[in-house]
């Protein structure tokens, strides 16, 4: 089988594996503004496309601080050419409401007309200074969950994690990575990848939305999680999770095993309860939506009443 061409030559390296470029900008958000750039309601505006798992963290994040009245959001078309992200008005996505701009290189190129780089999401504008403030992924968030603290909503009562991925790397032999990336967007592969991952049958309509999600996903996407995302380890941070926390697997889960999750997740969540779905594979809310649901209430109403 021929190897696939390199979506992008400057960041593949000689084995073709994505090596992603340097961040040019790298300004920080203060709530002191020591920086320049002070933490305040309305001045700044996060571009994302929901094609872009980075992105994604970004979205996540301001959703759950309860930011999202504080700073604005412009979702780019998820289908790039070789323009770059672009403003279109479609599903999910549409007009850049703030500069008005049909390309996010316009704002890499109004920020630094000299920029050569890729145009790279998630990024952060500042309205006041006209340019953009940060294109670093793991920066936009921390600074939305350390700096914007005057204006998070009231904080999680608990949290529900349900099969998730360790906050170390996957459990995946680097043979099952470059296979799933060189089945990208195959159809047997995506019917054969929900057939492994379930124990209970799913219903026809589940079935075939599982399938279609898998083959929905874009490949910058697709590769971009194989190739850094699923190798993050993020372990340091786990002593932070401060609420009650809920750990659901699935018993027969061939993909997020029990004693993995138990070691990797609950052990490193001070208080973490685990619950076990028997006889249920990867996609408990779609094998066991019944159970799932009580699990899930029966946590809720344990909950300490807030203030």
């Amino acid at each position: 089988m021929t190897a696939p061409a390199a979506q992008f030559p400057a960041e593949t390296d000689a084995r073709g594996a994505f090596v992603r470029q340097q961040y040019r900008f790298r300004d920080r958000i203060t709530a002191d503004d020591s920086s320049g750039y002070p933490a305040e309601a309305g001045r700044y505006h996060l571009y994302v496309s929901l094609a872009c798992p980075w992105a994604h963290r970004a979205v996540i994040v301001r959703k759950l601080l309860g930011l999202e009245d504080v700073v604005s959001m412009s979702v780019v078309d998820p289908v790039r050419d070789e323009r770059g992200w672009a403003f279109r008005e479609g599903r999910g996505h549409g007009r850049d409401s703030v500069c008005n701009f049909d390309f996010l290189s316009e704002a890499y190129l109004r920020t630094d007309p000299a920029y050569e780089g890729r145009y790279t999401v998630p990024c952060v504008w500042d309205r006041v200074t006209k340019r953009l403030v940060t294109n670093n992924y793991p920066d936009i968030t921390i600074d939305f969950e350390t700096q914007f603290t005057a204006f998070h909503a009231p904080g999680l009562a608990g949290l529900v994690l349900v099969a998730p991925s360790p906050p170390t790397p996957e459990p995946m032999t680097e043979a099952s990575r470059a296979h799933t990336r060189a089945t990208y967007g195959d159809h047997t592969a995506a019917v054969e990848t929900a057939r492994r991952i379930t124990r209970r049958p799913l219903a026809p309509a589940a079935f075939d939305q599982v399938v279609a999600d898998n083959l929905r996903t874009s490949r910058p996407a697709w590769d971009a999680w194989m190739l850094e995302g699923s190798l993050e380890n993020l372990s340091a941070r786990m002593p932070h999770v401060d609420v009650p926390a809920l750990v659901v697997a699935g018993g027969a889960d061939p993909v997020m095993e029990h004693a993995m999750l138990e070691r990797e997740v609950r052990d490193r969540i001070a208080g973490a309860r685990m619950v076990d779905v028997a006889d249920v594979g990867h996609l408990v809310p779609l094998e066991a939506p019944a159970e799932l649901a009580a699990a899930v209430g029966d946590f809720g109403t344990a909950l300490p009443a807030r203030a």
